[in-house]
């Protein structure tokens, strides 16, 4: 064919072109098919089932004991982690592990350890940040859990504590 018989009917570009386009994209797909994960469901599917309830187990506990959390300043660069119980009997947990992940930075995720100072009432300090956070805090052995979202340090003294004059 002369190269001109391609310009005078653009009709024979539609009537080549689009099963050279569906080949070609067949070609791609099949490659990255045969190339990508293939794990679309998790070998321990029922075990991550029940991990998910029991964490549900977890929080209802943490909602049952009346549990609080709250960020304040603390001077340049650092804000006080609180975490109170509200209602009684107070848990005897002598430590929590509170956690504050970053929304999409796993290297600004912050863990601590929060020591009791009175009866459910656990107390850490930490490096600030900007903008909002998740809280989990739960005691090591995992019998409850506490989860708030959106928290953001706030400025002045923590809830329960009074600013010298």
């Amino acid at each position: 064919m002369s190269r001109s018989a391609f310009a005078a009917n653009p009709a024979l570009w539609l009537l080549i072109g689009m099963p050279t386009a569906a080949v070609i994209m067949g070609v791609v797909i099949v490659t990255l098919a045969s190339n990508g994960p293939t794990d679309l469901v998790r070998d321990d599917y029922y075990k991550a089932g029940l991990a998910i309830n029991a964490d549900l187990t977890a929080e209802q506990a943490g909602e049952a004991l009346g549990l609080s959390a709250a960020l304040s300043a603390r001077g340049p660069g650092r804000m006080l982690v609180m975490v109170s119980q509200q209602r009684a009997p107070f848990d005897a947990a002598e430590e929590l592990v509170i956690e504050l992940p970053h929304p999409t930075l796993a290297t600004q995720d912050l863990r601590l350890s929060a020591p009791a100072v009175a009866p459910g009432r656990w107390v850490a300090v930490a490096p600030r940040f900007a903008g909002t956070r998740t809280l989990l805090a739960y005691p090591p052995d995992g019998r409850w859990r506490l989860k708030r979202f959106g928290l953001q340090v706030q400025d002045g003294p923590a809830p329960g504590e009074v600013s010298a004059p």
